[in-house]
């Protein structure tokens, strides 16, 4: 069967016809595989999805991305549509799975449901088939077993896993899964750690890789004047502390929670915003977005539901704010808001959550959330906060000096073509 063809059928088919003459010019060395659950470009700017793009932009004709196809003609906003392949069969479980018990479908399929397995498998056939000889599968490692068992011992496999721990997995079945690959990746040391204490060790080659961002597009310089031009539209004063919130608007952020408690602190002069799609499907939890939305109207205008705005827009919000929330109550890896925060030169209020205080000091560049579910608490801290201007100020000016330039873009993508190149051989990009 033709080389095109086959692909099609396994359901795949490229963003781009040119991804044929890439594949034809400069054969890939290895594969993002992206979780089944959003697409590239991600719509609601989901940092895996997000991450996954850039990298592999990064590195070069050398790699290409895996990932589910959008509903619209989203591809042609992403660089790398020339190398990037979309899967197009449905992944809606079968009738018969919905109606089993849950310990039946423990027993029988373990933390890995059919329609998963099958976009694993699917991959695997497809790197078999493209002679792409590594894949990096990213946060989902039910999708190893599968994807080994299609592609066959030759496709080297690497982890990428952004979770503080790997959910629904047994011990035995982590050990399992490990056997089939080369190494994992992850984003902070506290996510190591934690797959550590649940699961044991790997038995595999494993590294922390900090996630990056592109200074040169995180300049607190070139957003300056959109900035003001922002706080001039929203009506905020100059001398007016504002509190920055960037991300899902779901009950894991602890998003409500932290807009309660800056009613509840009262500080004069002082606004929030609060940037998320409130249209969010993925996960939605319309009594919660109620929630917020509630807290928001009871402000009388001191927060702004800002709505969803373009990844490539992001900086001049950060830029028109003086501090940034990261009001976590649910697991988390590494929170890219805290890594684009520090870029632009703002100090960061954070929950305990994944490898967050891996890049925050206390008084330094942020303040710890002892415990986000607890209003009176957060409240006296954005109280403390937001009420000494210019104690921000100063945090700023030595964020920018000290922390900025470890959020560096190049650092992240060096470690991960160095990575590569250790364990599978891949040539050094970036």
């Amino acid at each position: 069967m033709e080389l095109k063809s086959q692909v099609i059928s396994l359901g795949w088919n490229p963003a781009s016809g040119k991804f044929w003459e890439t594949l034809s010019c400069d054969r890939p060395r290895i594969a993002f595989l992206a979780p089944p659950l959003d697409s590239i470009p991600s719509a609601s700017g989901n940092a895996i999805y997000c991450l996954v793009e850039r990298l592999v932009e990064r590195l070069g004709a050398g790699a290409v991305a895996m990932a589910i196809a959008p509903d619209n003609n989203a591809a042609a906003e992403t660089p790398i549509r020339d190398r990037l392949l979309y899967y197009h069969h449905g992944l809606k479980p079968s009738v018969i799975f919905r109606l089993l018990p849950y310990r039946a479908k423990r027993r029988l399929f373990g933390s890995g449901a059919p329609e998963l397995r099958t976009y694993g498998r699917s991959a695997g056939a497809v790197l078999r088939a493209l002679q792409i000889p590594a894949v990096m599968i990213e946060d989902t490692p039910i999708l190893v077993p599968p994807l080994a068992s299609a592609a066959g011992p030759r496709v080297k496999q690497v982890l990428h896993q952004h979770c503080n721990a790997i959910p629904g997995m047994a011990p035995a079945e982590f050990q399992r899964m490990c056997r089939s690959l080369h190494g994992i990746v992850f984003v902070a040391q506290k996510a190591q750690q934690e797959v550590v204490r649940r699961h044991g060790e790997s038995g595999v080659a494993s590294r922390v890789i900090y996630n990056g961002v592109d200074l040169s597009h995180y300049s607190p310089e070139k957003w300056a004047a959109p900035a003001a031009d922002i706080r001039q539209q929203l009506g905020i004063a100059t001398d007016c502390n504002v509190l920055l919130f960037v991300g899902r608007l779901l009950p894991d952020k602890g998003v409500a929670e932290s807009v309660e408690a800056f009613n509840r602190a009262g500080v004069g002069n002082s606004r929030m915003l609060i940037v998320g799609d409130p249209e969010i499907q993925l996960f939605r939890n319309d009594a919660y977005l109620h929630r917020l939305k509630i807290a928001v109207e009871n402000s009388v205008g001191r927060i702004r539901l800002i709505g969803k705005v373009a990844q490539t827009e992001l900086p001049k919000w950060y830029a028109a704010s003086d501090a940034v929330i990261v009001p976590s109550i649910g697991s988390e890896g590494l929170p890219k808001v805290i890594t684009e925060a520090l870029a632009m030169g703002k100090p960061v209020i954070a929950s305990d959550r994944g490898g967050s205080w891996e890049l925050l000091r206390e008084g330094q560049n942020g303040w710890l959330i002892r415990d986000p579910s607890d209003l009176d608490s957060t409240a006296q801290l954005i109280k403390a906060v937001l009420s000494d201007r210019q104690a921000l100020l100063n945090l700023s000016t030595g964020i920018l000096d000290r922390d900025r330039p470890s959020m560096c873009e190049e650092r992240m993508v060096k470690e991960f073509a160095d990575t590569l190149a250790d364990w599978i051989g891949h040539n050094r990009g970036g």
